[in-house]
């Protein structure tokens, strides 16, 4: 399966709008990587979704909501993607991946009281309430991945790209 690049704000709300119309009830989730990058207009495409949720019972909704549009689990193509530790990896037959995290990523970095404080509301779609977490909080994420995509996007964020919304 090919994957879809995520290349518009458009695109990432159109999938973002398709999980929360299937959600059960409430649920708040922190986006982080590359679409929150686009969100704030300093990259133009990205290869998935990463979501940051706080509890299991909210990831298990938003798998739920995923399968119910047409999702099913994916495993990583390769040894740095594995290495990720998301919770759990869904794709659709067009290709658009979403990477599901509860609290850490990357086994590494733990979303804190302080990066919650730091994140803005983005948008509600249907039950699904999303926060951008900072561009220095991104940054963080991104340099505990150990990918050279990554690693571009950091550079990107140093030269001094807007990351204003």
């Amino acid at each position: 399966m090919t994957k879809k690049m995520l290349s518009s704000k458009d695109d990432i709300e159109e999938s973002l709008t398709r999980v929360g119309a299937s959600l059960p009830h409430d649920v708040t989730a922190y986006l982080i990587g590359g679409c929150a990058m686009i969100l704030y207009n300093a990259k133009v495409a990205t290869k998935d979704i990463d979501l940051v949720l706080m509890s299991d019972e909210d990831a298990e909704a938003v798998m739920a909501a995923l399968s119910g549009r047409g999702f099913t689990k994916t495993k990583p193509e390769d040894e740095t993607y594995r290495r990720l530790g998301a919770t759990i990896m869904m794709q659709d037959s067009r290709g658009t991946r979403f990477d599901i995290f509860v609290e850490t990523v990357c086994r590494k970095l733990r979303i804190t009281e302080g990066m919650i404080d730091r994140s803005t509301r983005h948008a509600v779609y249907g039950r699904l309430n999303i926060n951008l977490v900072s561009p220095e909080d991104i940054f963080l994420f991104k340099s505990v991945t150990e990918r050279a995509g990554d690693l571009d996007d950091m550079a990107l964020s140093q030269n001094g790209v807007s990351t204003g919304t």
